[in-house]
């Protein structure tokens, strides 16, 4: 059985960057905890304010990382999911008048 992966934005409520662990709110004012072994480690900081993607795949958060940044590879909008769009673009290539 194929559990689903699910994403939202919050922003950054407050973030210790000595235990790498804060809270995020939603657009609902919903609060998330971010445990620290769930932050992407290319994120070496979070400051209040700032968004970023929550992602579970069930009911477990696998991901916080910035809202920016690439999806992961589970994420329906990973890049290896659009992989086939993008290269149907790049071979079309740029238009041009003769």
């Amino acid at each position: 059985m194929t559990r689903a992966v699910r994403s939202l934005q919050a922003t950054v409520r407050r973030f210790n960057p000595a235990d790498r662990t804060g809270e995020a709110l939603d657009d609902s004012g919903s609060i998330y905890e971010l445990p620290a072994e769930r932050l992407d480690p290319a994120v070496r900081h979070l400051r209040p304010g700032q968004r970023v993607r929550l992602e579970w795949i069930g009911e477990e958060l696998t991901l916080v990382t910035i809202a920016t940044l690439p999806a992961s590879p589970a994420s329906p909008a990973s890049p290896a999911s659009l992989a086939g769009a993008a290269s149907a673009a790049t071979r079309r290539g740029p238009q041009r008048r003769v």
